[in-house]
């Protein structure tokens, strides 16, 4: 008995540095889960409490209604109903100190139903033995064996002694205030209550065996939780965010607080570690679980939950902790580490250190031996993985000196499947998980894990070209069947795995990164302690090697078990094609660069032609406002004119139909009155009869033919010339075309056979000459009998380019002599028989049909 006193002893001393040293401590983890089936084949939808065995055998839990119990391995020993009526629900369970009975309390809807009912494990049909005590505290404590110890309706502490045939009453005490919690001491025989009495608050310590008050602490909120150490020495209680430890004998001095992250709601001593397990947080809101140094009160590690919970269970070797929560499942964290790179006694195909006669899954691929059927014909599947579930490693290299490693475990199928119904419902109650929700999950699986030293290892491991990488970072996320989720079952999140991924990414010398690569991963792989991975199969693997993305070497199933050696050579490259050789011709700089700055100088111009069109693409009309095609003479909206050349016919025309005299339309011009016209006057004018829009260089052509004088303005005189020439032009027009009939008239009679003087009709009629047009007055000479003929000097007229679209002929002016017009009408004067006559009264009759003067 000494020897193992020493051995104790010396087992504490190694321990100690330890300690002091602050190295953390094992992680729980998500590692399990259970379901609470229910006989009446309803689904559990809130499990309200959780209770571990003393003695470390059973497991038990409880919804509103029933009472499950397992055995440690899973087993479900019986499922029981506690209550046949409404409101008769479950508040809390705990066990005696045996662990041969479950004690259950319940609400009390009327006076004779069960209260507290102690079930026992041997035949959990019987529950005769209970009370029908109102039950007010949320608390119910075993105190040995055959006590238990509860607060009622009235504010009283009781304890009631276990009999065969019911719960009997042993001792009573008004505390004169609510109970908050409650816990029991067995070796000093004391028990502590958390009290609430109007807006005071107390801690009191109570001889258990009269239940007398020991000691009683003043505190300044309500108290959550409360335990005795170990050795119940020191009590222990929590409010809002503060663990205290104050001495639990006389002088009952303070001791210690620990300082919280965020308000406690539950808390457990694991004392062999000197560690604190704390549930913190909000209740419906996020939470976390902690754990800290009870020596000096430092933080060990803190891990965000990805469910909804409000009380957890911790096993006697606090190796196990269960949560209940707001589904039917029941999540197992466990702190055990699964073992990797154990040699097994015996064959182990995926190399976990559990031999294939004892593992379930003996390739390690996620799927039960069972249902594994993924495999080549006439093969066992159990041995051969499923490369799709096992773990995956991608190294992606780059050449500018980069190393991205990924590494992705794939859940087991039932496990994603509670994962995903127990984070659907952490912040809203659905059936999908949000994004938020799927963050917190990803928090809780990737845990509080030490990222530096996951980045570390594989500084350690991976070689490229024998170069040793550096600047490692890692990260971990959930990348695949979780976030968008549905729990509905048969949907395709329902048939989906949960992939989590850590990225690690270092820093390669990129001089080394040349090709050919030499990949070399030199060991296997650590498990991720306080992750996800730490309770998960994570041997074997498969290992791929990437360049810039693409896939270039990949290895066989990896025990991880020895090195790893991955050759990347390049790839063979084709013979090249014509096409392809022409192209490495025409890529060349020598010929590419001159070939785009031709390209580019073509462009130039082609977009250099096309801007200078678009600029003179549409003219504005100055009158109507429309767009027209450049180099149009007129407007096609309005019909004014662009160019200068048929103003003055326009202008003439307008004053005829509007039947305005020369003057009145130049005082409509003249609009300063001044008896002249200027340039913009003229303009104004031509727009505001929507005959012309002119642009400059037109006006100052426009102004230059009408402007005789050269003055820089247009009196009335050359207004009114203009005008008239317009009119006398017409007159020309018609004249020239009378003469020019007439012409081809005395050309054919001219061109008629002369006949022989014996056949010529002799007739005393003198022969009748047609005679040529008379020509205008203002051209005809007149002879005074009595006076000489005065010479007059031609006056000068202004000529006026016109277009027409009748023969061209020869012009004549009204003012040009009679030789000048047969010599435009083409008669010979020297051998012509044309003879003058004096009907000058003919002459005139004709020329003033011909010339409109009538």
């Amino acid at each position: 008995m000494q020897a193992r006193v020493l051995s104790g002893c010396l087992v504490l001393l190694l321990l100690l540095p330890v300690v002091v040293a602050d190295i953390p401590e094992p992680v729980h983890v998500l590692d399990d889960s259970l379901h609470m089936d229910r006989l009446d084949g309803r689904l559990a939808t809130d499990i309200i409490d959780v209770a571990h065995s003393p003695d470390g055998s059973m497991f038990a839990s409880a919804d509103m209604v029933y009472v499950n119990v397992w055995r440690t391995d899973g087993e479900l020993l019986f499922s029981t109903a506690m209550g046949e009526f409404s409101g008769h629900e479950i508040i809390d369970i705990t066990w005696t100190t045996d662990s041969s009975k479950l004690i259950v309390a319940q609400v009390q809807p009327m006076s004779g139903l069960p209260s507290v009912t102690a079930l026992k494990v041997a035949d959990h049909t019987d529950k005769r033995i209970h009370t029908e005590e109102p039950v007010d505290g949320i608390q119910v404590q075993a105190v040995n064996s055959t006590q238990v110890i509860f607060s009622t309706a009235d504010d009283n502490l009781v304890v009631y002694n276990i009999n065969e045939s019911g719960l009997q009453l042993e001792a009573s005490v008004d505390l004169g205030g609510e109970v908050g919690c409650t816990a029991v001491d067995n070796t000093t025989s004391r028990v502590i209550v958390g009290l609430t009495d109007d807006s005071d608050h107390f801690v009191t310590l109570l001889n258990l065996d009269d239940l007398s008050i020991l000691h009683s602490w003043p505190v300044d909120a309500p108290i959550s939780d409360c335990a005795f150490s170990h050795n119940g020495a020191e009590v222990i209680w929590s409010l809002n965010d503060a663990i205290v430890q104050r001495q639990a004998t006389d002088p009952y001095s303070f001791l210690s607080i620990i300082q919280t992250e965020s308000s406690v709601i539950q808390f457990e001593e694991i004392f062999l570690d000197d560690e604190i397990i704390a549930l913190t947080g909000t209740i419906g809101e996020q939470q976390w679980l902690e754990s800290w140094n009870t020596i000096n009160q430092q933080l060990n590690w803190r891990m965000q939950l990805g469910m909804q919970t409000h009380v957890f269970s911790l096993s006697p070797d606090s190796s196990e902790i269960a949560f209940a929560t707001n589904t039917g499942i029941i999540p197992i964290h466990r702190s055990i580490p699964h073992e990797t790179g154990v040699i097994a006694d015996g064959v182990d195909t995926d190399g976990d250190g559990i031999p294939d006669s004892l593992d379930s899954d003996d390739d390690g691929d996620m799927i039960p031996d069972s249902f594994d059927n993924t495999c080549a014909e006439s093969s066992d599947c159990s041995v051969n993985a499923d490369l799709d579930n096992i773990r995956r490693i991608e190294l992606d290299l780059s050449p500018n000196g980069t190393l991205t490693v990924k590494e992705t475990i794939t859940l087991p199928l039932e496990f994603s499947r509670d994962i995903r119904t127990i984070s659907a419902v952490a912040l809203t109650d659905d059936a999908t998980t949000s994004f938020s929700e799927a963050g917190m999950m990803a928090r809780q699986l990737c845990g509080p894990a030490d990222l530096d030293s996951i980045a570390q290892e594989w500084i350690d491991i991976v070689r490229i070209n024998g170069s040793v990488p550096w600047g490692a970072e890692t990260s971990c996320e959930i990348n695949e069947g979780l976030s968008g989720t549905s729990t509905l079952q048969n949907g395709v999140g329902w048939l989906s795995h949960v992939r989590m991924t850590w990225t690690t990414t270092l820093k390669i010398d990129p001089t080394r990164m040349v090709e050919p690569y030499d990949v070399r991963i030199l060991q296997g792989l650590e498990s991720r302690e306080g992750s996800i991975l730490q309770s998960i199969d994570s041997r074997p693997a498969i290992v791929h090697v990437m360049v810039e993305g693409e896939l270039r070497n990949s290895s066989t199933v990896w025990t991880m078990s020895d090195l790893l050696d991955l050759k990347v050579t390049p790839p063979d490259e084709p013979e090249p094609t014509l096409v392809g050789s022409f192209l490495d011709t025409f890529l060349q700089p020598l010929v590419i660069i001159p070939l785009i700055i031709a390209a580019g100088a073509v462009i130039f111009l082609i977009l250099k032609r096309r801007m200078n069109y678009e600029y003179e693409l549409e003219e504005i009309c100055e009158v109507c406002g429309s767009m027209n095609p450049p180099r149009s003479l007129l407007c096609s909206e309005c019909g004014a004119l662009f160019v200068y050349d048929q103003v003055m016919d326009k202008l003439e025309s307008w004053m005829i139909n509007n039947e305005m005299s020369v003057r009145d339309l130049f005082n409509r011009f003249d609009e300063d009155g001044n008896g002249t016209l200027e340039s913009d006057e003229l303009v104004a004018g031509l727009r505001s009869l929507k005959i012309a829009a002119l642009p400059v260089a037109q006006l100052e052509a426009l102004v230059e033919s009408l402007d005789e004088d050269g003055n820089g303005v247009i009196d009335f005189e050359e207004f009114e010339m203009a005008i008239g020439s317009v009119q006398t032009m017409q007159d020309d027009e018609d004249f020239d075309e009378e003469l020019e009939i007439w012409n081809e008239e005395e050309v054919t009679e001219k061109a008629a056979p002369r006949r022989p003087p014996d056949q010529r009709q002799k007739t005393n009629e003198e022969p009748i000459q047609k005679k040529a047009p008379r020509a205008p007055p203002n051209q005809r000479k007149d002879v005074n009998e009595y006076s000489e003929p005065e010479p007059s000097e031609p006056t000068r007229r202004r000529r006026v380019s016109r277009s027409s679209k009748r023969k061209v002929t020869k012009r004549v002016a009204r003012d040009a002599t009679m030789d000048e017009i047969l010599e435009a009408s083409g008669v010979d004067l020297d051998n012509s028989e044309f003879e003058n006559t004096d009907d000058d009264e003919d002459y005139d009759a004709a020329l003033r049909r011909l010339t409109g003067s009538d």
